[in-house]
């Protein structure tokens, strides 16, 4: 029976968990999308920033007189968009597992497969295919764990990641609620599958270091021992073609759902103020003295920059404003 050090050394070593804890924070735009009254969005504003593990969130809002539909609604925005993505040293250590799955995956081609396909397909090379220039069992087991793992990524960034993020936004469906909370959901994205894309193209190039091309085998003859469908490209080619695909793809999403903009409106000087208000149209309403500061719209993040200049913009108001020098 393994001891329990050991256990929790593989379980951080492999990543394994029992069960995934979810994760949820609520911030502004978690708050302006959410079905309930405005009692309870203000109850939420009290809780921007905090972050709830589990079913810590919808406990305490089921305290605090929420419908169990208005805190699952809750939950649905807040675990979406989780402002701490990495807040544990666990995720930090999945580099070095990556590179344990890929040797994994060398152990899998070089040792258990070895007598059943590896051995077979190393004759294949060195007597058929390339035998002017031999190779070992370590170049064919290790470009067979390049090409399955840089596949397998391509796979996630060019259709599995997509399909993923598409079924979210149609399942609590998204594209009906505020446009900077829209931003939110698809602004990540590119830059994910620019992410994973560039995996593939990693380990092309490190076949490049480690390998001579024509020691890399046309890719059918990696899995089918034959030597009479053959592409004529050999693995690595293959894979910077994925990558550059997928780096293809991130680009024109990137372009489709550009970031928005860092740059925020300067604060209107004394000077233009003054110049606003004399140019304003005189009204014969009582004049409107405004000493103290007022909040014209108590949710600011319901309504867009747009939205908000329009509104401003279709009031008139007279007021006298009392500045100090």
């Amino acid at each position: 029976m393994a001891k329990p050090e050991s256990s929790k050394f593989l379980a951080i070593l492999l990543g394994v968990r029992g069960k995934v804890v979810r994760k949820f924070t609520i911030d502004r735009y978690v708050v302006a999308n959410v079905h309930v009254s405005d009692e309870k969005r203000e109850f939420l504003k009290t809780l921007d920033g905090k972050v709830f593990f589990g079913d810590e969130l919808k406990d305490h809002l089921l305290r605090n007189q929420f419908t169990r539909a208005e805190a699952e609604d809750v939950e649905h925005f807040a675990e979406k968009y989780v402002s701490r993505s990495m807040d544990s040293p666990e995720q930090i250590l999945w580099i070095p597992r990556g590179l344990l799955w890929v040797f994994a995956l060398y152990a899998l081609f070089a040792w258990l497969l070895g007598p059943l396909y590896t051995n077979k397909l190393l004759t294949l090379i060195n007597n058929d295919l390339q035998p002017e220039h031999p190779v070992t069992l370590f170049q064919v087991a290790l470009g067979l764990a390049f090409t399955v793992t840089g596949f397998l990524t391509f796979i996630w960034a060019a259709i599995g990641y997509p399909v993923q993020q598409a079924m979210l936004c149609y399942k609590y469906e998204y594209v009906k609620h505020t446009a900077r909370f829209k931003e939110q959901f698809f602004s990540p994205i590119p830059r994910k599958i620019m992410s994973l894309g560039v995996i593939p193209m990693i380990f092309s190039i490190c076949g490049i270091i480690f390998f001579k091309e024509d020691q890399l085998l046309d890719t059918l003859a990696y899995f089918t021992l034959s030597t009479d469908y053959r592409l004529g490209m050999d693995p690595l080619k293959l894979l910077l073609l994925c990558g550059g695909l997928a780096e293809c793809a991130a680009f024109f999403l990137g372009y489709l759902f550009p970031e928005a903009s860092p740059h925020k409106p300067e604060p209107l000087t004394p000077e233009a103020i003054k110049s606003i208000a004399a140019s304003a149209p005189q009204q014969q309403a009582a004049p409107l003295d405004i000493r103290e500061p007022i909040t014209v719209v108590s949710n600011r993040n319901l309504l867009t920059d747009e939205q908000l200049r329009r509104l401003l913009s279709s009031v008139r108001v007279s007021m006298k404003l009392d500045l100090k020098e």
